[in-house]
């Protein structure tokens, strides 16, 4: 037997002590052996954080209510848990799966650990040189008003420079170590969990880089002027908003509802009386640049950034006056309003104003246009939807996490969630690998689902799609648009509540589509059109294969596999080995049996009159020549080989010479020669030549030939 691995008997060790359970729920005892054992996971996953956050909650408590840890494990939460782990564990097909599984996971860990410990270093490297990068920009956004100094400056550069040689090397990191990049990738995907339902928010690598963009514009280029993302329905431009406004002033956005839209003066602030006095009560806008709430307030709190969605929808004298009021204008300055009666303010270090609008274009003429005086002003960023590629499939990685649960884990079946990967020979190296099958039937679930997703945005964009062969102009949705906030939304509504009922993913995908997309407020040939892509997916909402299931088999997924679900990971890489040559057998002239690697082509060879083959070499790489005639070998060393070529040669030459026309018999010489000076070293080959040249030039032909013929017998 071999030695178990410590940490896994300290984890089985602990399960197997929890106290006996009560029955439990009839689904959990409907599950399969495997939906028991990833139940398990699950259980045993809530139970160590959900200790875990109580022990630290302890510390934060004076000693006397500070609990005792058996008084922690006695509470109710710990104790339901502990309940169903036990009642799990009782069964011994849920256990033996549950250790194996377990003790694979840890194997896989602790194989890549060092590499996985001296990459995180690295990440750590990058993240501080991230953070003391963001917390010049902060400061220079407060102070935005002044000019960096050099000292500033050179550290702007200086940790510019390190996060990009950071990122370029993790990057071939993770590049060159497909097992490793696994577990990073699936670290990430928990990342993305944590933040989906902390925030509602994903920092995809694009969401990340256009928040830069945002953070240069408001720091660094434009400092002081408004800023306008623009993009399409659903490209998730609030979103952005809301997360870079927290994640750069510590503070949410200042917003308004679609309400307000009407009248710009009441967000600004309107004029109060309390206790005879008269002052100005500042709406969000007016709080988001004086950093008030009223005109009384002796200090400003900061100020912040004030968002106005759908810029375009504000009436355009009023929007205009704001705009060039506020455009310009650096912390500290002098500012007023009408709606502020006369009162000046100085604008807050944080304020700023971030707008949003789905611009009118050929496809929708009907959307209201930005006078160009306003747009003069504004600096643009345009948003897009998450990518869907290969290369860079953020969409389905996003999609993965919200399936995720706050273990990491994820339960639903093989054939639901992976792509569908073909072997692939890269004929330059030899090497096997694999590469995405591009049919759009193919993979899990999720996979197609993703990629469905991603032609639909192309789709409404007016962008060629996966319809645009067969469909051509027709291929484009007018209306309707599947957004990312909309599928998060319902793959999280499928882990929270359909998934532990044993619903397939397909199925509950399937019944989405079908309320969407009937929806009335699009046009019929948006709907046709959406059944179309669907059933191109093979996700049809209408016909005999709805029924059809994706679920090849129960599975319990690692870290590792998760990991490798995306297509960013790199596959791995086996190198072909060239078949072994098949040895053949002979015999000697006394009957002795011989083994030998036999060439591509037996070289043919004549001496002494015999016909005579180059057949192959012994196992101890002698030379094995074969008689033509008699069939039997004989061994012989190279030196004695090159010898045997040589004489072979002289005489085939002699035969031929003798068959020779007289026009050929001199361009025969001529090659003959040829082969006798290449026989002699580089720096005597001209003076070889002559000297032959010399001896044949005034000889006859038959004296010609028996010259050369010497002269090869004895070279």
């Amino acid at each position: 037997m071999p030695e178990k691995d410590p940490k896994f008997e300290k984890i089985v060790k602990k399960i197997e002590e929890t106290p006996s359970a009560k029955e439990e729920g009839e689904e959990i005892l409907k599950l399969s052996p495997e939906e028991k054992a990833e139940q398990l996971w699950a259980f045993w996953g809530d139970y160590r954080r959900k200790k875990y956050e109580t022990l630290l909650e302890q510390r934060k408590l004076p000693r006397e209510k500070k609990k005792k840890l058996d008084e922690i494990e006695e509470l109710p939460e710990l104790v339901n848990l502990k309940e169903r782990i036990s009642e799990l564990w009782q069964d011994k097909r849920v256990q033996t799966l549950f250790k194996r599984h377990l003790e694979e996971n840890l194997k896989e860990r602790e194989k890549i650990s060092p590499d996985l410990k001296d990459y995180h270093q690295k990440e750590k490297e990058l993240e501080d040189s991230e953070e003391i990068y963001e917390n010049i920009l902060r400061n220079l956004f407060v102070h935005r008003g002044e000019e960096p100094d050099e000292m500033t400056q050179i550290q702007i550069a200086e940790n510019s420079a390190k996060i990009d040689v950071f990122k370029e090397n993790l990057d071939k990191t993770f590049q060159e170590n497909p097992e490793l990049a696994s577990f990073i990738q699936y670290e990430k995907l928990k990342d993305y969990h944590q933040q989906f339902e902390k925030d509602g928010f994903i920092w995809a690598p694009s969401r990340q880089e256009l928040f830069e963009k945002i953070l240069a514009h408001l720091v660094l280029l434009n400092k002081n002027r408004p800023m306008l993302l623009v993009g399409e329905t659903g490209t998730g431009k609030t979103r952005l908003v809301r997360a870079a406004v927290e994640r750069l002033t510590n503070r949410e956005a200042f917003e308004i509802g679609e309400e307000a839209k009407s009248d710009i003066r009441p967000l600004l602030g309107s004029a109060s009386i309390e206790k005879g006095k008269t002052f100005i009560t500042y709406g969000p806008l007016g709080q988001a640049l004086t950093g008030k709430k009223t005109s009384l307030d002796k200090k400003s709190d900061g100020g912040g950034i004030f968002y106005m969605d759908e810029m375009n929808g504000y009436p355009p004298d009023a929007l205009r006056s704001l705009i060039k009021q506020v455009s310009g204008r650096a912390p500290g300055e002098k500012i007023t309003f009408a709606a502020w009666r006369g009162i000046w303010e100085n604008v807050a270090e944080k304020s700023g104003i971030i707008g949003a609008a789905n611009l009118p274009s050929e496809k929708h003429p009907d959307r209201s246009e930005l006078p160009v005086e306003i747009v003069r002003e504004l600096v643009s960023l345009e948003v897009d939807y998450p990518e869907q590629t290969e290369k860079n499939p953020e969409l389905y990685e996003m999609m993965l996490a919200a399936l995720m649960d706050k273990n990491g884990r994820t339960r639903l079946k093989e054939g639901e969630l992976e792509p569908d990967w073909q072997e692939k020979v890269e004929p330059r190296t030899k090497e096997k690998t694999e590469e995405l099958n591009p049919d759009s039937k193919s993979g899990g679930t999720l996979w197609r689902f993703a990629n469905l997703v991603g032609e639909i945005q192309k789709s409404y964009k007016g962008q060629e799609n996966v319809l645009s062969p067969a469909k051509g102009d027709a291929s484009y949705l007018q209306r309707a648009v599947l957004d990312p906030g909309i599928v998060l939304s319902w793959l999280r509504e499928y882990r929270v509540s359909r998934l532990r009922k044993g619903e397939p993913l397909k199925q509950f995908l399937q019944e989405k589509f079908k309320d969407w997309s009937g929806q009335k407020t699009y046009p019929r040939e948006d709907r046709d059109l959406l059944k179309t892509f669907f059933s191109t997916y093979d996700l049809p909402i209408e016909g005999p294969d709805t029924k059809k299931s994706d679920v090849k088999d129960e599975k319990i997924w690692s870290e590792k596999e998760i990991g490798f679900l995306s297509p960013r990971v790199p596959r791995p890489k086996e190198e072909i080995e060239a078949p072994k040559p098949v040895s053949k057998i002979t015999f000697l002239e006394d009957g002795t049996e011989i083994e030998y690697q036999p060439v591509e082509n037996p070289e043919e060879l004549i001496v002494e009159g015999r016909e005579i083959n180059f057949v192959g070499k012994t196992s101890a790489g002698e030379i094995l020549l074969e008689d033509k005639e008699t069939k039997t070998a004989k061994i012989i060393r190279e030196k004695e080989f090159e010898n045997t070529r040589r004489e072979s040669y002289v005489e085939k030459t002699k035969k031929n010479l003798g068959n020779l026309k007289s026009e050929d018999l001199g361009r025969k010489i001529e090659q003959i020669i040829d082969y006798l000076v290449d026989s002699v070293p580089r720096k005597e080959q001209r003076k070889y030549r002559e000297k032959i040249e010399r001896e044949i030039k005034y000889l006859s032909e038959e004296e010609r030939i028996d010259f050369i013929l010497e002269y090869l017998t004895h070279s």
